[in-house]
């Protein structure tokens, strides 16, 4: 084996996490919020992959229950990427506090989470941020 084929396959293996994996730099709630078109939570009613070519994605339908930021999706079915490119791992049946860009996708990098007891100063937070800026629509 030669030095260049040695060489190749090296920056071949070095260069592959990172083709794959997803890396995000954690952001503070406000610059979440601040960057997102869309903030509401949601419960999640229905997930359907869909492989068309190079547009692999994930499908998910959602009942929103609180919106927090934009106005209300007419059509909320919104598209998340699998786990491995920055897809937002999701469970139907369950919420979640969802930021939303212009192009109604789901990110991990966005600052998505689900919502659970233990984590809900986080909708808290995101209820403050709303009412500083638009205040908040319940859609019970």
């Amino acid at each position: 084996m030669s030095l260049r084929t040695i060489t190749l396959a090296f920056l071949v293996l070095a260069a592959a996490p990172s083709a794959v994996a997803c890396t995000c730099i954690t952001q503070p709630l406000e610059k979440s919020f601040a960057a997102s078109a869309f903030v509401f939570r949601a419960r999640i009613t229905a997930a359907k992959e869909v492989r068309a070519g190079k547009n692999e994605h994930i499908a998910i339908d959602v009942d929103i229950r609180e919106m927090l930021k934009g106005k209300k999706l007419s059509v909320p079915t919104l598209t998340t990427r699998f786990e491995g490119v920055c897809g937002l791992p999701m469970t139907i049946g369950r919420e979640y506090l969802l930021f939303i860009g212009s192009d109604g996708r789901v990110w991990l990098c966005s600052g998505s989470q689900e919502l659970s007891p233990s984590n809900q100063n986080v909708l808290s937070k995101a209820r403050t941020l709303a009412r500083a800026t638009i205040g908040v629509r319940s859609l019970r």
